[in-house]
């Protein structure tokens, strides 16, 4: 996934706040050392583990794309549509789908909120992209 500089910036400053070891984080998202240290610091704005990143930081995947929101906490700002595609981007990552697996994903997440949302529950962005990336293993099957 191609990120924005605010987002490498929210993400390394959080890494450091939690006084985390990149040795260690990128032995636990399935990434190599010099692959998360250069999105970190370095020029590097590619990174395909952004969602195992902010679960292993405690964050939620549109705390470090927008700079908003908290693990667990409620969507009550964004539309349907933009969450689904948060989440889709997240755990996309580099690669770049075909249009009828994009139409899966969306058609996927946006029946999951209609229901949860009938259902009266909470929907957040752990959950969110746990599912998409429950479609996408789906997929590759």
């Amino acid at each position: 996934m191609k990120v924005d500089t605010e987002t490498k910036q929210r993400a390394a400053q959080k890494f450091e706040q939690l006084d985390l070891k990149v040795e260690s984080v990128a032995k636990k998202i399935g990434t190599s050392y010099s692959t998360l240290w250069n999105f970190l610091y370095g020029k590097t704005h590619n990174f395909g583990s952004l969602s195992q990143l902010a679960e292993e930081m405690g964050v939620s995947i549109e705390y470090l794309l927008t700079g908003s929101n908290t693990k667990g906490s409620k969507f009550h700002n964004n539309d349907d549509e933009t969450l689904v595609e948060l989440a889709i981007r997240a755990e996309v990552g580099r690669e770049k789908p075909s249009e009828k697996i994009l139409n899966f994903l969306r058609k996927g997440t946006q029946d999951w909120i209609k229901e949860s949302r009938e259902r009266g529950e909470t929907i957040n962005a752990e959950h969110l992209t746990r599912l998409v990336r429950t479609l996408i293993k789906t997929q590759v099957k």
